[in-house]
């Protein structure tokens, strides 16, 4: 029995998702498509493009630098 559970129709919103750091599991909350099959999905993408990987993880885990260029500098002076 096939269920629809609008992938097809939320993939390009998924992969955004992904891409800006967001895990499969709020993905999951935000689409409605259940965690296992964006994980399946997004695991044959990243076997097949290996850059959404890294790409993914950029996003997720900015650098240190640039989160210390956020910060006030009168802040790191106090310190």
């Amino acid at each position: 029995m096939y269920i629809n559970d609008g992938w097809k129709y939320a993939k390009a919103q998924i992969l955004e998702l992904y891409l800006n750091g967001k895990t499969p599991g709020s993905i999951s909350g935000v689409t409605g498509v259940p965690r296992i099959r964006i994980e399946h999905e997004l695991q044959k993408a990243a076997d097949k493009h290996p850059e959404l990987l890294s790409r993914h993880m950029a996003a997720r885990y900015p650098s240190q630098r640039r989160r210390a260029a956020d910060v006030d500098p009168r802040l790191l002076l106090e310190v």
